[in-house]
């Protein structure tokens, strides 16, 4: 994982935009994900704010890939020997 100014990269094969403002009425700083509508956090300073929405983002592309694999029925769990 790579992060940027505003860029965060996922094992080279995910690249995504992260905006982060200033939230002038309550404080603090409000950061989105761009390519996840509706992913957002928020946090004190401006690193904790970054540091929130990435767990978010993980959290977005973590129920994705549950409700994927329920829908293609490859969830299903198997015994290796």
């Amino acid at each position: 994982m790579r992060i940027s100014e505003d860029r965060l990269e996922l094992s080279g094969a995910l690249e995504l935009s992260i905006e982060i403002e200033e939230d002038e009425l309550d404080g603090g700083y409000v950061a989105s994900c761009l390519e996840l509508p509706g992913c957002m956090s928020q946090g004190e300073t401006r690193e904790e704010a970054l540091h929130n929405i990435i767990d978010a983002i993980g959290g977005v592309l973590e129920a994705r890939l549950e409700d994927q694999l329920r829908s293609t029925g490859n969830g299903r769990k198997r015994e290796v020997v």
